[in-house]
């Protein structure tokens, strides 16, 4: 992980501007799926998954695969529940096994099984994109979940990827229709902080890495910005 240092968190939270402010990695860390990175960071944890469906046609080939990020979580974690507004996939995981829970963070109430429990991540993975107004959103999560979970681990698609200049360079832009927006380490952790989480650290890993060229693969472990995924940690 590279820490937001006190320079950074001063323009985060607005107390300093610049026009051209420079955020820089300080550690280039090893290249790994967004996968393999969330099983080791949340082995023997309790960890509230938010998204937890995926899906529904996809789940079942994911799972063959061992790709599908709920499980995975599930094996490694000491305790896992998952939420999610999707209700017709909450009943399919229940009846997998998996306890999960329906909830809509701005909306709903906590169920008080998922209450009562102090969990030490709450993972939001590929979520934020998706979020009209993603201060708002994690305001919420921030405000009701305060005094049960310890931190908060956020991935999202990371606007620097090398794809996006590659295509840039064919006059092409590619993107999930649903995405509302992209992010940098800069921007996520801006997002964070208005929602009034501490941004802690953050880093970059990929989506996939086993069909990557052996020259991107190369680039991407020397330049850590130019990978798939940011994943960022913040405090409460």
């Amino acid at each position: 992980m590279n820490n937001y240092n006190d320079k950074d968190k001063a323009f985060l939270k607005g107390s300093d501007f610049s026009s051209a402010y420079t955020l820089g990695m300080q550690n280039v860390s090893e290249l790994r799926t967004r996968l393999d990175y969330i099983r080791e960071l949340f082995s023997n944890k309790r960890v509230l998954h938010f998204g937890c469906v995926d899906h529904l046609p996809l789940i079942e080939k994911k799972r063959g695969k061992g790709q599908w990020f709920h499980e995975e979580i599930y094996k490694v974690a000491e305790l896992c529940y998952g939420v999610d507004i999707n209700k017709e996939g909450i009943d399919f995981l229940n009846k997998e096994g998996f306890a999960s829970f329906v909830l809509d963070v701005e909306n709903d109430p906590i169920p008080d099984q998922i209450k009562k429990e102090n969990w030490d991540y709450i993972f939001l993975g590929e979520i934020l994109e998706h979020i009209d107004n993603p201060v708002y959103f994690l305001n919420m999560v921030r405000t009701k979940f305060e005094g049960n979970a310890n931190q908060v681990i956020i991935s999202v698609p990371n606007a620097l990827t090398l794809s996006n200049f590659l295509n840039a360079f064919r006059k092409k832009e590619i993107i999930n229709s649903d995405h509302r927006f992209w992010f940098t380490p800069y921007t996520l952790g801006k997002v964070v902080t208005e929602s009034g989480f501490v941004a802690s650290s953050f880093d970059t890993c990929q989506g996939e890495i086993a069909h990557a060229t052996w020259y991107k693969s190369m680039i991407l472990k020397r330049f850590p910005l130019l990978r798939d995924k940011i994943i960022l940690k913040a405090h409460f």
